[in-house]
């Protein structure tokens, strides 16, 4: 079994992977495009463009995911009974109750 801390790792190293090529495609080599030479193809706007539509896209897909669970959920759920339905239940259950009779005392 993976351990949490593992997992802890993954996720912050990812997340750093993030936020460093989100920095800087979309804010160090736009605003100092002779910054980092190696880098200039990043500076092109076909690229930024992408570093933009990305999380766009997957935030689409991921609330249209929930959407479809919401729905799919709701469209699967059978309805509740009526409430007029659920009071007579529980009048016939008391009914029922007070034809029985009543336990004998519990001996000490």
């Amino acid at each position: 079994m993976v351990s949490d801390r593992l997992i802890g790792a993954a996720i912050f190293v990812v997340a750093l992977i993030v936020v460093i090529v989100y920095l800087l495609g979309l804010v160090i080599i736009p605003l100092f495009p002779d910054a980092i030479p190696a880098l200039k193809w990043v500076g092109e706007d076909f690229w930024q463009l992408w570093l933009i539509r990305i999380p766009i896209i997957a935030a689409i897909f991921i609330l249209g995911a929930i959407a479809m669970w919401i729905g799919w959920t709701i469209l699967t759920t059978p309805p509740p009974k009526p409430i007029e339905e659920i009071e007579k239940e529980l009048e016939e259950a008391a009914k029922e109750a007070e034809k029985q009779p009543p336990p004998p005392p519990e001996k000490k």
